[in-house]
Formats: C-alpha cells, sequence, structure tokens
C-alpha cells in the first residue's frame, strides 16, 4: 500500500516538473522571438494546465508567427499589459521603451510583481479537439478574447482585480462566460469547434464594471 501512494506521489511530482519545465521552454522560445514582456507575464501571472500533446503546440520551435498556437497565446498574453494599463497599474510597454527595450530592466520586474494578486491568467487545455480544424478554431479562440479585454469601455472590473480563467470543452456549441459575484473573476469556457462571439464577451465583461 506504502509502495502504491510513493508512487503515486513520485508521478505527480514527476508530471509537475515535466510541466514547469515545459513553462520555462515557452518562456524562451517567446523571448527568442522578441516577445519578453509577454514572456514575462507568463512567468510571472500565468498558470497553464494543459495536455502532452497543448503543450507540443506552445513549445514547437518550428511553429511560429501569426495564426500558430504560441502566437495566439502572446496575443492574449498582450491582452493582460492591456488590462493593467487600463486599470491604472502601469504600461509595461512604454516602460520597456524608456529603459532599453530589451526587456530586462529590474523596473519591469518590479511593475509586474506589483499586479499579482490583482491580475492572472490560468489556462485550462486538456481536451483535446478530434480534427484539425478544431485544434486550429481552438487556439484562434484565444487571440479572439483579447480585443473586448483591451477595451476600457468594456472591460475595467471595479472590484479592482482581473483575474481570467480560460478554459477549453470539446462538447461545447457555443462560448461560454461568467463573472463571479464580487465582479473579479472571469472565467471563459471556450468551444473548440465554432468561433467565440465578441459580443457575447463584450456584454460579460461589460457586467463587471
Amino acid at each position: 500500500m506504502k509502495s502504491k501512494i510513493l508512487s503515486a506521489g513520485l508521478a505527480i511530482l514527476t508530471s509537475t516538473s515535466a510541466f514547469a519545465q515545459d513553462k520555462e521552454m515557452l518562456g524562451n522560445l517567446m523571448r527568442n522571438e522578441r516577445s519578453y514582456l509577454q514572456a514575462m507575464v507568463l512567468d510571472k501571472l500565468v498558470t497553464i494546465e494543459a495536455s502532452p500533446k497543448w503543450w507540443e503546440r506552445f513549445c514547437d520551435p518550428t511553429q511560429s508567427g501569426t495564426g500558430t498556437p504560441r502566437h495566439n497565446l502572446i496575443i492574449l498574453l498582450g491582452g493582460l499589459m492591456s488590462v493593467a494599463q487600463n486599470m491604472g497599474w502601469g504600461n509595461l510597454s512604454e516602460l520597456d521603451y524608456n529603459s532599453g527595450y530589451d526587456g530586462k530592466s529590474p523596473l519591469l520586474v518590479d511593475m509586474v510583481d506589483s499586479w499579482k494578486g490583482k491580475l492572472s491568467l490560468n489556462l485550462v487545455l486538456k481536451d483535446e479537439p478530434s480534427t484539425p480544424e478544431g485544434i486550429s478554431n481552438a487556439h484562434n479562440n484565444l487571440s479572439y478574447l483579447v480585443s473586448p479585454m483591451s477595451n476600457d469601455y468594456y472591460c475595467h472590473p471595479r472590484s479592482g482585480k482581473f483575474l481570467l480563467s480560460v478554459r477549453l470543452d470539446n462538447k461545447l456549441p457555443k462560448g461560454k462566460y461568467t463573472w463571479n459575484k464580487p465582479m473579479t473573476e472571469f472565467t471563459a469556457v471556450l468551444p473548440a469547434y465554432s468561433t467565440i462571439s465578441q459580443g457575447d464577451v463584450e456584454t460579460m465583461l461589460k457586467v463587471g464594471r
């Protein structure tokens, strides 16, 4: 019995370590593609619960640029930066420009650290679409969240916090979006086989104002 418990514990530790390494690899790929600021946001404010296949897609060095899973994630991370700017927590891009434009200034780290507890992303990608079109649609939907998020008219939560959880659901016919009662946590459940409605996202974000 003890041996089974020990084996299960080791499996969990090994899995956690592997995912941490995947996230580190993903951050390094973003830095290599000069997405320094998004990589910093990834490191400090984002948790990812993904299947091995989704990690493989995000970390594939041959898949970069517009329309790839990693690029759409980079766009989503940029949306978080826009939320922070609109909330008055600081303009990370402007600070980077004024401090050398290389993502290495300690001031950048201080700014992102100051967002902890107020801004976060939990990304859950465990479902596996059964067609290439479903896979493409699933990661493209990540980027479709960004326009409403980046618009201060829709996204300026009166709670002073924006804690975003995004989950993929293969069985969902269309997107599902909810705020919790304190208007702090926003949950977006994305479909794999249809495009989300930005109008629906705008409506739900506006409720949190």
